[in-house]
């Protein structure tokens, strides 16, 4: 016998059970839907998307294309945008769609998986016809794409589109420069563009922080006395990573900071952050510059950053010495995030389920490997030890670390969370990230690596951040408005490159390139409009049903003034997981069991005030879990089928929005008025009790990022089964994560219609 090569052959023509009408939409109008702005680069034809961390031998066919903003796949049988069933969906991006800043590395891979070659941006290494790329995405999603049965030529002129585009050589490229959704809105009429909404004016408005007002109603809300807000930093003239306008002690004038300035590192004086009621007070600080040439320079140096100390002093209404945290001394750094991020990336990304599986008797070895929960608890032990110091012993903190953009961030936002309420709303929670993030200068722009830049610099300090806020929603479910879908979302979203929140490195940046604009200035569009994205009922997905506070300023928000669900969520427990995958075999619900809280737990951590969480939250070791809503989410062979935390919110929402419904109708009886019919989307959750139509017979512990149901044609497919029960070798043999039903359609490529793709010996 021969030696073996890596070739696929195909039992079957590509399209031999395709109807003669699925071939004519296939052959002529496969287009990708775009965005106003968009523009379709590239394009290449017949090209197969496999499973992901599958064998190679189940997929679907279709077209791959390349824009300026996306790589999108799109197939024959149906629409990526028009999806049924339940699950989050995007309006500005489908099932199969890839934001070019999302991609994190793109391979040329061979079918035997044996060899896979890096490719660099612009496509200086690509040589030789193209079988097979894998792309590596920033979300930890994986697509493998074959070229086997394209046209020639196409699969060169698609790989070097992407790997041209995504890795854009200065902000500008970006497509949120282009993108004015408006002007999409107008044109979201035409067939290849989805449809969109502008938010009404009735939402909340998130504060932007960029005028005076915003700060001086945040020092109102707090109430916040012996401060204001100056405005010696316009037009950026005493540092480029401050923000116009911030906060000082009333007794230091714009003299006083114009003289400081010089002597911190990126002229970032010492800004307040916030307040406690006791008279305590949250600041960020940078060190004094280490260069100076004269001594009387570095005379007036200490005595400038004397005054400002003296300044934080004298506001405290006991005049009480502030405690200082070097960030650097306590919490990981940059260099650390990223390292420890990498090799988690590396375990939630095997290259098969083989591999995932091998590793499964040392998964939590390999997770101690990475650090990464280790970088978490230091977080949050931080914020402990600063949250004691102002509630317990009284005393103001400063934050000190060198630059004053990047733990900082993470520390001044988890004591925050920990010691006011409104913060853990929604709204509450988008204007902290406006306020301690976007426009105190975190490089979004770098360390997310939206442009090709010098390595090292990269870090996911902001995912790592999101990682402790729901290491606190985990320990207290109840006192949060929203859930870890949110959080996630808010990741991902950061990866979009489309959102003038996540792409720049400073105030300054963001003033310069939208002036840069010759024409007239660009039109950036904001994350938190969220109808930008979603429709009503997937912002739905972002509401916590049994969230609770008696918070005077939240008595209108959702669950605030249920009292009865005091005495219900103690009876609450945990749904019962399926009990038809193998436990000892997946590491979700070996975690999943370690990071059980009881009900009675849960509330007296949730319902209590403000100052209980500063003293129930436990950031030791064991109390830090690992989040696999988040980072295990596109390995269809770990999720449980019926069960999980996903179960339990679908019960959640049904059953509170049930007792509203209950509630209104016993008001209906009392005062003898007729019940008002629900009409659309009245109920605030994404589950309502009476939504039986919209439930599926199974979803999965990844919902909603994963597919909600399973297709009964799937029973076909049964994986090892000493290794896995029948339903999640249905998961393994599935397609794509969000695609199971496309595996029975007309373009599909499935082992039961003999479509399988085997190696030629």
């Amino acid at each position: 016998m021969s030696n073996k090569q890596s070739t696929f052959k195909s039992y079957v023509d590509l399209k031999s059970n395709v109807s003669k009408a699925a071939e004519d939409v296939f052959e002529k109008t496969l287009e990708p839907k775009l965005l106003a702005g968009e523009i379709q680069i590239a394009k290449a034809h017949n090209v197969l998307k496999f499973n992901s961390f599958g064998d190679l031998k189940h997929g679907m066919s279709g077209a791959l294309f390349c824009t300026n903003f996306k790589i999108s796949f799109v197939t024959a049988e149906r629409s990526s945008y028009d999806l049924m069933g339940i699950g989050q969906k995007n309006i500005l991006l489908g099932e199969n769609d890839i934001p070019l800043t999302c991609v994190d590395a793109v391979y040329q891979a061979s079918y035997s998986k044996k060899q896979r070659k890096l490719l660099s941006p612009g496509g200086g290494n690509l040589s030789g016809a193209i079988k097979m790329i894998e792309i590596h995405c920033k979300d930890f999603r994986v697509y493998t794409f074959s070229f086997k049965f394209s046209p020639r030529g196409e699969d060169k002129n698609v790989v070097n589109a992407i790997l041209h585009h995504a890795f854009p050589s200065k902000l500008q490229l970006l497509f949120a420069f282009v993108f004015n959704p408006k002007e999409h809105v107008n044109s979201s009429n035409s067939p290849n563009h989805p449809s969109i909404r502008l938010s009404s004016e009735s939402m909340p408005k998130v504060p932007a922080f960029r005028d005076a007002g915003d700060w001086d109603n945040e020092l109102k809300r707090v109430n916040a006395s012996g401060f204001r807000v100056t405005m010696a930093n316009q037009d950026f003239k005493i540092s480029d990573s401050l923000p116009e306008y911030f906060v000082v002690p009333s007794c230091l004038t714009d003299s006083d900071i114009n003289n400081a300035a010089p002597h911190f590192i990126d002229g970032r004086v010492p800004t307040w952050c916030w307040s406690h009621n006791n008279g305590s007070s949250l600041y960020r600080m940078v060190p004094l510059r280490a260069d100076t040439e004269f001594v009387d320079r570095e005379r007036s140096k200490r005595s400038d950053s004397t005054s400002m100390l003296k300044a934080i002093k004298d506001v405290h209404p006991k005049k009480e010495k502030s405690f200082m945290i070097h960030i650097e001394k306590y919490c990981p750094s940059v260099g650390s995030i990223q390292s420890s991020f990498k090799k988690l990336q590396e375990l939630c990304m095997p290259e098969s389920m083989k591999e995932f599986w091998g590793s499964d008797d040392k998964w939590y070895t390999s997770l101690d490997i990475t650090k990464w929960l280790h970088c978490v608890r230091r977080c949050l032990s931080t914020a402990t030890e600063a949250v004691d110091c102002i509630v317990s012993k009284g005393k103001s903190v400063i934050l000190k670390e060198s630059e004053g953009r990047d733990l900082s961030c993470v520390i001044s936002s988890l004591v925050q969370l920990i010691l006011d309420p409104y913060l853990r709303t929604r709204v509450g929670f988008e204007s902290l990230i406006q306020r301690e993030w976007v426009v105190m200068g975190h490089e979004f722009l770098t360390r997310c690596q939206h442009v090709s830049l010098p390595e090292g610099e990269e870090s996911p300090v902001f995912l790592l951040f999101l990682d402790c806020v729901w290491q606190l929603v985990n320990q207290f479910p109840l006192s949060f408005s929203f859930t870890d879908t949110y959080l996630i979302t808010l990741w991902d979203c950061s990866h979009h490159g489309l959102f003038e929140t996540f792409i720049f490195n400073s105030e300054r940046q963001r003033y310069r390139s939208i002036l840069q604009e010759v024409k007239e200035p660009a039109k950036l569009v904001s994350v938190w409009d969220w109808s930008l994205q979603f429709k009503e009922e997937d912002i739905a997905l972002f509401n916590n049903p049994m969230y609770y506070t008696e918070h005077p300023q939240h008595q209108n928000c959702v669950g605030c003034r249920n009292e009865d669900l005091k005495e219900l969520q103690l009876k609450l427990s945990p749904v019962e997981e399926s009990t038809n995958v193998n436990d000892e075999k997946l590491p979700y619900r070996k975690l999943s069991q370690a990071s059980q809280i009881s009900a009675e737990q849960r509330l007296s951590n949730s319902c209590n005030s403000d100052t209980n969480l500063a003293q129930s939250l436990n950031a030791t070791g064991p109390a830090v879990k690992f989040w696999i809503q988040c980072y295990l989410r596109w390995i269809p062979s770990v999720h449980v089928v019926n069960g999980g935390p996903p179960t339990e919110f679908q019960q959640q929402c049904m059953l509170v929005d049930e007792i509203h419904y209950l509630r209104r109708k016993v008001h209906s009886l009392r005062t003898s008025t007729p019940l008002a019919k629900r009409s659309g989307q009245e109920s605030s959750f994404y589950f309502t009790y009476d939504s039986s139509p919209r439930l599926s017979e199974n979803f999965t512990s990844a919902f909603p990022f994963s597919p909600s149901s399973l297709s009964n044609h799937m029973t076909s497919y049964v994986a090892d089964k000493s290794a896995l029960s029948a339903v999640a070798g249905m998961f393994i043999r599935s397609p794509s994560m969000s695609s199971y039903d496309g595996l029975h359609s007309s373009g599909s490529m499935s082992s039961s219609n003999n479509d399988d793709l085997d190696e030629e010996s």
